[in-house]
């Protein structure tokens, strides 16, 4: 074995695990890009469909565009912050109805072809090859990607020491084809 953590995760490291997600990887990016068009496009139709069914003097026409543009400009600069809001409701919302989204306590080893996460509930032990990703986001996490959106979250918490994150940081790089350092 060449490394073994025990990982106790906050709902701050995974909200930040979310927020990283959505907002750096190329399907996240992808999904942010697609509510911002489907926004665009609820906004464009409501301006049309009102102009439509109303018979409005140019001036209101005017200062309807005006405040609907505006609406539409605060809400996509707002995106990310009401995104990272709904993501930690969410959480909230599935605590008390008594449902977890994440593991909080688990105890992953790795060894030469495999890594082992073991948690109260189950045992899961994978290949290296099905790793899709590694970020290592400052010295704040390491997430290694299985998919699209589930990874294993090691947060700097769970390391003894900087030179034992380095260390982890250079052994990962080698069991995998991308590492992303931010």
């Amino acid at each position: 074995m060449h490394f073994k953590f025990n990982v106790n995760l906050t709902d701050e490291d995974y909200l930040n695990f979310n927020s990283f997600t959505m907002l750096n990887t190329p399907q996240g990016k992808l999904s942010v890009k697609n509510l911002r068009v489907m926004i665009a496009l609820i906004f464009f139709l409501i301006g049309v469909f009102v102009l439509i069914t109303r018979d409005y003097s140019p001036n209101v026409q005017v200062l309807f565009f005006v405040l609907i543009s505006a609406w539409f400009i605060l809400l996509q600069l707002l995106l990310k912050k009401m995104l990272k809001r709904s993501w930690k409701r969410q959480l909230i919302k599935m605590k008390k109805a008594g449902k977890s989204v994440y593991t909080p306590e688990s105890e992953i080893c790795f060894y030469d072809d495999v890594f082992v996460e073991t948690t109260p509930c189950e045992k899961n032990e994978l290949k290296y090859s099905v790793i899709e990703d590694v970020s290592v986001v400052g010295e704040n996490a390491i997430y290694i990607y299985v998919s699209a959106l589930k990874a294993y979250i090691l947060p700097f918490s769970c390391f003894e020491s900087k030179e034992q994150w380095d260390d982890f940081a250079t052994f990962i790089k080698t069991k995998c084809d991308k590492v992303t350092i931010i």
